[in-house]
């Protein structure tokens, strides 16, 4: 009777562990298949990614190269001059394209001036076009009078749809006054240079090559031009040049 029993309870115990086997199988493909779905969805995150970084990357350069073809196009011959959106005087221009830089032809006076920035027709008095800030509080502060707008170029893609907007616009640096630090670094003091670095008269050296040179007209200005009641100024080419080395 006991090895009847014994008999009997065998096959209870292989369908318990046929059972145990494949639930175990199961929650493994189950693993596997949500392993493979969280790859494929990061894998597509990763190439969405990339294709975007991509598609900037190259509206970045499609706007520069735009940018240096009308540079050359407009403010390449001599019969040129620029200035900033700002001399139109206060009114005539809305405060994002203030530093709107505008080209001017001296052979037609009475033409109206080329602005060198994004857009079909861009006008910086007319604030009703849509525009991208191109120069905000990373750079500029948080004072708005300082910030720079162009309006926006939509790029069309093959199937006529807007695959990204780009806007680009060049400033006239030339309205900049030089900030640099001075070119003759022998009136520096040892202070002002790194210690435990290189020997000073090197630091000295390499700070004089870094730094660019002051304008002629520059030292004819503030303290260079004050001169004593009744005294005349030497402008002989000697003179000019002592000024200019210092």
């Amino acid at each position: 009777m006991r090895r009847v029993s014994e008999l009997s309870k065998r096959p209870q115990r292989a369908s318990g562990f046929a059972l145990f086997l494949a639930l175990s199988l199961m929650a493994f493909l189950l693993v596997l298949i949500l392993s493979i779905t969280l790859l494929a969805k990061v894998e597509t995150n990763s190439g969405s990614v990339s294709l975007d970084r991509l598609r900037a990357k190259e509206s970045a350069r499609l706007a520069l190269m735009i940018a240096l073809g009308e540079l050359q196009k407009h403010a390449g011959p001599d019969q040129r001059v620029t200035a900033r959106a700002d001399i139109l005087g206060d009114g005539n221009y809305d405060p994002g394209a203030k530093f709107w830089t505008g080209v001017w032809d001296t052979t037609n006076p009475n033409a109206p001036p080329t602005w060198l920035v994004s857009g079909q027709t861009p006008d910086p008095s007319d604030s009703s076009s849509r525009t991208m800030q191109l120069v905000g509080n990373g750079s500029a502060g948080t004072d708005p009078t300082q910030h720079v707008y162009a309006p926006i170029i939509e790029v069309i893609d093959e199937d006529d749809t807007t695959s990204s907007e780009i806007a680009w616009w060049i400033a006239d640096e030339g309205a900049k006054a030089s900030v640099a630090l001075p070119t003759n670094s022998e009136e520096l003091p040892e202070e002002f240079f790194f210690a435990n670095s290189l020997p000073i008269d090197e630091q000295r050296q390499i700070l004089k090559q870094i730094s660019p040179r002051r304008f002629a007209t520059e030292v004819f200005h503030g303290r260079d031009a004050e001169l004593i009641p009744g005294e005349t100024e030497d402008i002989t080419n000697q003179a000019i040049q002592k000024k200019i080395d210092n």
